[in-house]
């Protein structure tokens, strides 16, 4: 994927305190529209990073670099 398809998109975090110690995360990737090439793989990588990250938030341990069967796909 060249990154330059990703030029003028802007990926943004949003952390919102809520009930007691818990917090909200939103994530909007703005600029990311169906029209890029990239749209498929972007969409994927972000459903895999976000879910590592939560899995990480949660339990301690996430998968930033991917799971076994991800890293074969890519192959």
């Amino acid at each position: 994927m060249a990154f330059g398809t990703l030029q003028g998109t802007r990926p943004t975090f949003t952390i919102t305190p809520v009930d007691g110690d818990a917090s909200e995360l939103q994530f909007r990737h703005h600029g990311l529209t169906t029209e890029l090439d990239c749209i498929e793989q972007c969409t994927r990588g972000w459903d895999h990073f976000l879910a590592s990250l939560r899995e990480y938030v949660e339990v301690g341990r996430g998968m930033p670099r991917g799971s076994d069967a991800d890293k074969a796909r890519r192959m």
